[in-house]
């Protein structure tokens, strides 16, 4: 059974700020969510410490060899992933 994944306005606003190349890096990992929903690992997603959210997690995407960052967290009864914020490596380091 497929995972439902709701997205943030933010990340809405940033997905439709990158390449049609970084949009289908972006998709693949957030489609292996989908697929697997919160038994997905490294090297696609990992937990992050010191969260003040429960169960924060991030999707660790590559595209052309850097790394995007996509937090996320599950809500088991919705059997669902929301998407808090993203990060950008190419954007903190602007």
């Amino acid at each position: 059974m497929a995972w439902e994944v709701e997205f943030s306005n933010e990340f809405g606003e940033w997905w439709d700020c990158l390449t049609a190349a970084e949009q289908k890096s972006v998709d693949f990992t957030v489609s292996l969510l989908k697929q697997v929903g919160p038994t997905l690992r490294m090297p696609h997603s990992s937990g992050v410490e010191m969260s003040r959210h429960a169960h924060m997690r991030e999707l660790r995407i590559q595209h052309e060899g850097r790394p995007y960052r996509v937090l996320y967290a599950f809500d088991a009864a919705d059997r669902n992933a929301a998407n808090r914020r993203r990060q950008n490596r190419r954007q903190s380091l602007a």
